[in-house]
């Protein structure tokens, strides 16, 4: 399981500057090496209210995120680059508005759907010391070495 940093909330940044700018494109290098969605400047040891998430060709920025509003409800399989190689069955929300700084500090909100909206809550779940198996049993999470097409719960 992952380290013990990873259950404690992030520290706001009240306002982005270089520093951040750097940290965000870390963040982003390994999203990308590790095949990632998502991560959060906690999984890297950085306890500050920042991540990055990219689906597809969409990408957001996160820093000091709000959660507005949630709607709907949608599950499916999840990881996460923190616990490796397990993925669990999770309920989230289908719809997501979060205010959330750029990097230049202004506050906007973003709105996201489906994947993307899975995708932002469970990054600002690490940002607020959650991660989505600390409310599974183990026997929830599932190897994917072993199953790597797990069944769907219920099946």
């Amino acid at each position: 399981m992952p380290a013990a940093g990873l259950h404690e909330a992030a520290n706001p940044v009240g306002s982005p500057d270089a520093a951040i700018e750097v940290l965000v494109d870390e963040l982003r290098a390994t999203m990308a090496a590790n095949s990632g969605m998502g991560l959060a400047a906690p999984q890297i040891g950085v306890q500050l209210d920042v991540a990055v998430v990219r689906v597809g060709s969409v990408e957001i920025v996160l820093i000091d995120p709000i959660v507005e509003r949630q709607r709907g409800r949608q599950a499916g399989w999840e990881g996460c680059l923190s616990i490796p190689d397990r993925v669990a069955w999770v309920i989230r929300p289908a719809e997501v508005t979060v205010a959330t700084l750029d990097l230049r500090g202004r506050r906007h909100l973003v709105q996201a759907r489906a994947l993307l909206a899975r995708a932002v809550i469970h990054e600002i779940d690490h940002l607020r010391g959650r991660l989505y198996a600390d409310a599974l049993a183990p026997d929830e999470l599932v190897d994917t070495v072993k199953h790597p097409t797990p069944p769907r719960p219920g099946r």
